[in-house]
């Protein structure tokens, strides 16, 4: 089996499970967030950052979200 030396891409978001409350477990979402970002910069690993949890639930909207987090890179293929 081959590995590849680095990762080729990273997604980054939180889940939001049918029955669950949105958000839930979301202690510090944005610091560890940052940090991903900031590692796949560091590594030049492009890095996509799907949803977050914003005021108790889970937004897919870049909009929302602070400047930093509002990254959506793709592979190159």
């Amino acid at each position: 089996m081959l590995v590849p030396e680095k990762l080729d891409w990273v997604i980054v978001g939180c889940e939001q499970l049918a029955g669950h409350k949105p958000g839930r477990n979301a202690t510090d979402y944005d610091a560890h967030a940052y940090m991903i970002i900031d590692d796949c910069r560091i590594s030049g690993v492009p890095v996509f950052h799907k949803q977050m949890p914003i005021n108790g639930r889970v937004s897919g909207e870049p909009a929302e979200w602070p400047e930093p987090l509002r990254v959506r890179e793709f592979p190159r293929m």
